[in-house]
């Protein structure tokens, strides 16, 4: 009988706890750094590099975010290189956002929108859709306003496809102008 209770006690402790919290699909990146490396189209050099650059990441000290000032009528190429130095050596979330490329889409926008700059994904995930690490930009006349990149993370490449259902890993705002 005693040897009846040890394997019941045994069987008991063995048994795995139940959770009510479903455990993330994919989580979402800590980015503390965006660069914006622009190239001449025409010369194919690097003109400028603009950051956002938040060290110690959300809630702790602001961020420091340049400024962009671009030529009026012109065509860039834009690379978005986006980084996490929380960690030593620093972690290139590109990199991550490439092999995950189903689950993400960086975000090209304007401010004002009608003609001041305007977008052209170059690169693509694996399905095909846009993914947006590389744009074409074409600016319009001279004019002031904000040029924001936002990274969307989906859980699941369907939800990509349906372009509902995700969340920000990151979204900056650069101050732009055109000369």
């Amino acid at each position: 009988m005693a040897c009846g209770l040890c394997l019941i006690t045994a069987m008991a402790s063995c048994k795995k706890e139940k959770t009510d919290e479903p455990a993330p699909v994919n989580q979402g990146e800590l980015i503390t750094t965006v660069q914006l490396l622009l190239e001449d189209t025409l010369s194919g050099s690097i003109v400028d590099t603009v950051s956002f650059r938040d060290p110690d990441g959300p809630g702790g000290q602001p961020p420091v975010i340049d400024s962009l000032v671009l030529s009026a009528n012109a065509v860039y190429r834009v690379s978005v290189v986006l980084l996490d130095e929380s960690k030593s050596p620093v972690d290139s979330i590109s990199g991550e956002v490439k092999n995950e490329s189903d689950l993400h889409l960086m975000v090209h926008r304007a401010l004002p929108g009608s003609g001041f700059l305007t977008f052209q994904t170059e690169d693509t995930d694996n399905n095909g859709l846009p993914l947006g690490l590389q744009a074409i930009i074409n600016t319009g006349s001279a004019a002031t306003g904000t040029y924001t990149v936002e990274l969307r993370h989906f859980d699941t490449a369907a939800l990509k496809l349906s372009g509902t259902t995700y969340e920000t890993d990151v979204q900056v705002s650069f101050g732009t102008r055109l000369n």
